[in-house]
């Protein structure tokens, strides 16, 4: 085929090549016949390198939770800081070592420039710590030395020289550390290789490498400006060059200019280093430093042990994101969101038929694939349930079914077999043959439809309503569209929200399966709490009559929120949720302007509300979403706020860790809730009584905790918070003006709203009762004596 490609009018002329610049000639190379066989040592240098390189550096608690991840990971040398150029840096070194936080088998290591005033501080740093590498580096490059420091050769190695004796000399000054030396050659890939072996030989002499104190010599691609093969070529050459090469270790720090650093470290490791300096998923100056999760997966996947654990990759993953607060990039080797997903059809099938043969031959070998760790997440359940079931579950689905399978998992530990996981997914959305494990108000019992030309269709059903049964019908443009008629016939306010279809098999007597996502009554459902729980939903107790909704809109941060306000400032990003009618949100926005304020509620209803209320405000908006299942990254919001939310949850816990999730470990979250156990009044008026203990049965029995104030520590606590400020606060109504609207509100509550519908449909209460409850409300907002005190706990939480 005739190649067809032509010129361009590119600046070629511009550019001179690299092999024009700086000669670097290995005929006889030996590395491209090596293989990699072991790991070498690491050097992660995220808190130095890759901090420099962030929009927002890492705040002193952001260091130390990249630190303790890096530990736990299992690197041995860390690159903390330059605390001589920075107080930040400084402190935080004296902070690892004063705190005693660097276990025995970690060494840290600081950079300095070859100035005294900048050593002496570094050791100043150090004092203490029981060993650390003092890293020493001056710029060696032609560009360097025409255009930085407008000397010659010599001029440079005077620079370096005269560093390395000031290093020897202030190490004199702490003798309780063990200190090791590190140099490099700043810009060595634009440094002539004779120039960079001088240097880095003279170095050595003062240095004086002994087997039990070895001297790393690290040779940095600052600016990657070759092909991996041309660096690969330049470190076999030094390797094979340099005095005293046994007492040596000889370290790599490739940048990614040229996107190819991950194939220099691994050329230049096959050419003869010992070590690699890098980052977490490649982060640094410009295109990055060389990414160290990729070289270490690598390397696991050739059944090589990378000496790292990279077990909980995504956990890795998150909280590097939250330290640098850059995201991971989708395509990230090993770790991006859509590195295992592929859209092209033919890929699709491969996967599929790769699946069926890992089936085939476990099968052959007398196993089955059929065991899941709870690591494998949503992923593996949903591919479980397909493989064995036929069932595609939708995304939505597959983030709430996940919720489910994690709570057994949490309780009973271990393993889940697909077997179990479809006992639990036809336990919490199929209808169950045990007359004893039936929930839901409704059985379908028959079904009979028809159509004609004009596309509508005319449904007929016989519905099992407790022991009655009816014969209903009503016509839809499609079955669901008709049924769902049906069940607005029956009283109930029904929306379609999604619905997805497909076939469980091929031919034309195939069955389907449909997923169907309604909002029933503003009413929320959601998983249960427990496998064994009789509760199979939970509903908000209230709803949003207009009654409630009177409550809810009259809320501010100042009569709900003040433990918050100290925390609040401008450009401060929260996420409410629960957020209702939006006032407190509204008002939050207000507050923390231009800060991000994004508000967060079940019921569209109410977001509709909310959105009337923001206005034309720019930074504040409202969606529809799951207080388990929050449609937002980790650690994307400086707070998250929820009140009088988590008295309502069926699994406050989890909920609260999805808000630990999302504000990160340097987050805030701030919970506050009602104690109704607490609730005092004044006058005493019988029917009030009957109200509390309906309330709480009420509450209780649609899944609530009425006295959720007294717990938000203990939950907290249980959500793996470590730092946890406890409050409470109150409401009074006791001025005529605040009786009327309260007590108001209550008595049209009481017989109007869906606490009325729950405790009727809980067999609770009957029409008289509610009534003579609500006559209450409106005896004791008149009353001149009327008093009434709310308790509130709250909680101030963070990782």
């Amino acid at each position: 085929m005739k190649n067809t490609q032509k010129p361009t009018s590119a600046p070629v002329h511009k550019y001179r090549p690299f092999h024009e610049q700086i000669r670097v000639d290995l005929p006889d190379r030996t590395w491209p016949s090596k293989r990699i066989e072991t790991a070498p040592r690491w050097c992660a240098v995220d808190l130095r390198d890759g901090n420099q390189a962030l929009i927002d550096p890492m705040s002193p608690e952001r260091k130390r939770v990249m630190f303790e991840l890096l530990v736990k990971m299992g690197y041995k040398e860390i690159e903390v800081g330059f605390p001589s150029a920075s107080q930040t840096d400084f402190d935080f070194v004296r902070q690892l070592i004063e705190e005693d936080l660097i276990p025995d088998d970690v060494t840290i290591q600081v950079l300095t420039q070859a100035r005294e005033h900048l050593i002496a501080r570094t050791y100043e740093a150090i004092a203490g710590a029981k060993q650390a590498i003092v890293h020493l580096y001056n710029s060696t490059s032609v560009l360097q030395r025409e255009v930085v420091f407008r000397t010659d050769q010599e001029g440079v190695v005077d620079i370096a020289l005269e560093g390395a004796r000031l290093c020897k000399k202030y190490e004199a000054t702490i003798p309780e550390t063990d200190v090791y030396y590190e140099y490099s050659p700043e810009s060595y890939t634009g440094t002539e290789l004779e120039f960079a072996l001088r240097i880095c030989n003279e170095v050595l002499e003062i240095f004086q490498p002994t087997p039990e104190r070895k001297v790393i010599l690290n040779l940095p691609a600052t600016v990657e400006m070759a092909t991996p093969n041309v660096y690969a070529d330049s470190i076999e050459w030094m390797s094979r060059h340099l005095n005293h090469r046994e007492n040596v270790l000889l370290s790599l720090h490739p940048h990614n200019d040229r996107g190819t650093a991950v194939a220099a470290a691994e050329l230049g490791y096959m050419a003869g280093a010992d070590r690699i300096e890098g980052c977490l998923f490649g982060n640094g100056e410009r295109t990055g430093n060389v990414d160290l999760v990729a070289l270490g997966v690598n390397l696991l996947t050739q059944g090589i042990d990378p000496q790292i654990d990279f077990s909980d990759i995504d956990q890795v993953k998150r909280t590097v994101e939250y330290c640098n607060q850059l995201p991971v990039p989708e395509r990230s080797p090993w770790a991006g969101d859509l590195v295992f997903t592929a859209f092209s059809g033919s890929h699709q099938d491969a996967i599929k038929k790769g699946f069926e043969a890992m089936e085939a031959r476990a099968e052959a070998e007398g196993k089955h694939i059929d065991e899941i760790e709870w690591a494998s997440g949503k992923g593996g359940v949903a591919y479980l349930l397909k493989a064995d079931h036929a069932l595609d579950l939708p995304r939505k689905l597959q983030i709430e079914f996940s919720g489910v399978v994690q709570t057994r998992t949490d309780a009973e530990g271990g393993e889940v077999l697909s077997a179990q996981i479809w006992d639990i997914f036809t336990d919490e959305y199929l209808p169950s043959k045990d007359d004893e494990q039936r929930w839901g108000r409704f059985e379908l019992l028959s079904t009979r439809s028809s159509s004609d030309m004009s596309g509508d269709v005319s449904l007929e059903v016989t519905l099992r309503d407790g022991e009655s049964r009816h014969a209903v019908s009503a016509v839809g443009n499609g079955p669901v569209a008709a049924f769902l008629e049906i069940v607005r016939a029956q009283g109930f306010d029904v929306t379609l929200y999604d619905y997805v279809e497909h076939a469980l098999s091929s031919g034309g007597d195939a069955q389907a399966a449909a997923y169907i996502e309604l909002q029933v009554d503003d009413q929320r459902l959601v998983p249960a709490p427990s496998p064994a729980s009789e509760t199979t939903a939970v509903a908000y107790a209230h709803g949003h009559h207009e009654s409630v909704l009177r409550s809810h809109t009259a809320r501010t941060v100042a009569d709900s929120a003040a433990y918050l306000v100290s925390s609040l400032s401008p450009g401060t990003r929260i996420l409410d949720v629960g957020a209702g009618p939006g006032t407190i949100t509204v008002d939050l926005a207000d507050r923390v302007f231009p800060g991000r304020v994004v508000g967060v509620d079940a019921a569209p209803t109410a977001v509709e509300v909310a959105r009337a209320a923001a206005g034309d405000r720019a930074n504040v908006e409202f969606h529809v979403g799951d207080a388990y299942a929050l449609d937002v990254p980790d650690a994307s919001f400086d707070i998250v706020h929820a009140h009088q939310t988590l008295q309502h949850l069926a699994r406050p816990v989890d909920a609260l860790r999805e808000f630990r999730r999302v504000a990160g470990p340097d987050g805030l979250v701030a919970v506050r809730d009602v104690d109704y156990g607490g609730v005092i009044w004044h006058p005493l008026i019988p029917a009030l009584d009957e109200w509390i203990v309906l309330y709480d049965a009420v509450h209780r029995g649609v899944s609530g905790e009425p006295n959720a104030g007294r717990v938000l520590k203990a939950w907290a606590r249980e959500a793996g918070f470590t730092r946890i400020e406890a409050t409470a606060s109150v409401w009074v109504f006791d001025t005529p003006e605040k009786r009327a609207w309260w007590g108001g509100m209550w008595a049209d509550r009481v017989v109007a709203s869906a606490f009325a519908g729950h405790a009727r449909d809980l067999g609770l209460a009957d029409d008289a009762m509610l009534e003579r409850i609500s006559a209450a409300w409106r005896e004791w907002a008149a009353h001149p004596d009327g008093w009434l005190l709310m308790p509130h706990g709250e909680v101030l939480a963070r990782a």
